[in-house]
C-alpha cells in the first residue's frame, strides 16, 4: 500500500515537518498530469475544495523531470507517491500530510499509456 506526501528540496524550510491545512496556501505546487487520472482536475484541488482552500498550482505537466528540476531548485512542492519520494536522491526531502487532511487512496501500482503498450522500449 502506498501513501502520499509532498516532495520538496532538501533545504526546504518546511522539510521534514507536517503540512497542516493552514500551511497549504503558503506554498506553490507542481502537479504531474497522468492521462485519464488527473488531466481534467488535479486531485489536490478537489480534495481541498470542501475546506475552501485553493492550492496555488504553479506547474502542471506530464514531464516528471521538469517537476523534479523545479522542486530541487525552489520552494515548490510536489504531491506524489511516497514510493517515488523514497527513490529520489539527496537533493530531495519530504513533508508529511497532517492526519486531519484528506488523502488519496494509494491503491495503484503502475500507470502507463495503453497507446504504447506493445512498444519494446
Amino acid at each position: 500500500r502506498d501513501d502520499f506526501a509532498l516532495a520538496c528540496r532538501a533545504t526546504h524550510p518546511h522539510g521534514g515537518k507536517r503540512m497542516y491545512l493552514d500551511d497549504i496556501s503558503e506554498y506553490a505546487y507542481a502537479v504531474h498530469i497522468i492521462q485519464h487520472w488527473n488531466e481534467k482536475e488535479d486531485h489536490i484541488s478537489r480534495l481541498l475544495q470542501p475546506f475552501s482552500v485553493v492550492p496555488r498550482i504553479q506547474l502542471r505537466t506530464t514531464h516528471i523531470n521538469t517537476i523534479l528540476n523545479l522542486v530541487a531548485d525552489s520552494d515548490v512542492l510536489f504531491p506524489c507517491s511516497r514510493h517515488l519520494i523514497n527513490q529520489l536522491d539527496k537533493r530531495f526531502s519530504f513533508i508529511e500530510f497532517d492526519d486531519a487532511l484528506p488523502k488519496l487512496e494509494g491503491n495503484f501500482g503502475y500507470v502507463y499509456s495503453v497507446k504504447r503498450r506493445n512498444d519494446p522500449l
